[in-house]
């Protein structure tokens, strides 16, 4: 890795902090002139590793190919700084994965190769099952019935444009837009009815985006923000956020991330004061969204839950069938969710299936968690997960052939 950040030339952490910044023609662009883009300030950081003035990363050791990055939610600020970071922990391939969008896959693929980073492309949604759901089983998403995330491995191409998959996705992508905008709505009304100096206005959220992929999460960041700005003091910030979502401890007060979570969870999802709920047509059926990521070129892959183990999840020979049936054929697990003895009985089953196995860490909130978990690392599993990141790797390289 590099040297203790303490150690490290001023310029270095200058190019550091660079890879992150907003550019110009971004949403969240902040007007100020920098000397170098992100891709430029990556090849300056190579060259100075070249030099020796950074230390060279990590043996290379362990697959991820599911992270988000700005473009979704993310700790990661751009698709460049999460292939720096990739490339510095000595992953041996690093996979973006973000929610409805492939918007950072250009320059994630740019920036991994400066590095000389083995790099997928990936992309995830949501589908529903009215059977599932009029039953009250529940698949990978363990609050709601029905409901199913899945993704499309391996993003080899766009939409065509114009064609039914692409109508649906930007059909998709302005009904989330459309909620998240009334959402915002009831947040600043509850916002000005506990103080009337603070409000808060879609732009505020627009603008924590690249290119306007705007999810609850960011509408959480954009409350902490403003009550922050209008309160620098810690306390006054818990005293008027304790008005809007009840008691918060001191732990999650400090932690960016749990505070995040814990706005969203009490603020924007059921129940809570500012939750609107999706509409219907954000959630195609399973079949459609198999279509869609098959229309990228892409490996449609259901992403298994782990924990809790869920109606739907409680037989792996059932829903692995029941997959085949869908037409999908790869499972993809973050193994850090599981349990030793979990992981092996998806493993098995996927075997036995002849599903492949992909692996990695989401990074979809600003925890600042490894990427590589414990179980990604073990020799146990990790020759499976090489195997299907290996998979992806082929099928991206065949595809340019296809």
């Amino acid at each position: 890795m590099i040297k203790e950040m303490s150690e490290v030339p001023v310029d270095v952490k200058k190019l550091i902090d660079l890879l992150g910044q907003p550019e110009k023609g971004e949403l969240n662009y902040d007007g100020k002139e920098r000397p170098l883009s992100r891709l430029e300030a990556l090849r300056e950081l190579k060259r100075l590793e070249a030099k020796g003035i950074i230390s060279p990363p990590k043996k290379r050791f362990g697959v991820n190919v599911h992270i988000h990055t700005s473009e979704s939610f993310s700790i990661f600020r751009s698709p460049t700084e999460a292939a720096w970071a990739g490339y510095r922990a000595g992953l041996e391939v690093m996979g973006i994965n973000d929610h409805y969008t492939i918007s950072g896959h250009k320059e994630f693929r740019r920036a991994c190769k400066i590095l000389g980073l083995k790099s997928t492309f990936s992309i995830e949604a949501m589908a529903m099952s009215e059977e599932a759901k009029n039953s009250g089983e529940r698949y990978n998403d363990p609050k709601n019935p029905g409901r199913i995330y899945l993704c499309g491995k391996g993003v080899v191409h766009d939409l065509e444009a114009g064609s039914a998959s692409e109508h649906l996705l930007r059909s998709i992508r302005r009904a989330f837009r459309e909620r998240c905008e009334r959402m915002t709505e009831k947040v600043s009304s509850l916002l000005s009815s506990i103080d009337s100096s603070l409000s808060l206005s879609f732009d505020d959220v627009l603008k924590l985006t690249p290119h306007g992929n705007v999810t609850e999460r960011h509408i959480a960041q954009a409350v902490i923000e403003t009550i922050r700005s209008r309160y620098p003091k810690r306390e006054d910030q818990r005293k008027l956020l304790e008005k809007m979502i009840g008691n918060i401890n001191d732990e999650d007060l400090s932690r960016e991330d749990k505070l995040q979570n814990l706005v969203r969870n009490r603020l924007l999802k059921a129940n809570g004061p500012a939750y609107v709920e999706e509409p219907k047509e954000v959630f195609p059926s399973i079949e459609t969204l198999v279509k869609l990521f098959r229309d990228y070129g892409a490996i449609p892959t259901y992403p298994v839950l782990g924990n809790p183990i869920t109606e739907k999840e409680k037989n792996l020979d059932s829903l692995f069938g029941e997959l085949e049936e869908y037409g999908i054929y790869a499972v993809e697990v973050i193994p850090k969710r599981n349990t030793r003895e979990r992981l092996r009985e998806v493993l098995k089953e996927a075997e036995k299936h002849g599903f492949p196995v992909f692996s990695g860490t989401e990074h979809n909130t600003k925890a600042p968690e490894p990427l590589l978990d414990e179980f990604s690392k073990d020799p146990e599993f990790l020759p499976v997960f090489r195997k299907g990141a290996n998979l992806l790797l082929g099928h991206h390289f065949l595809s340019e052939y296809c």
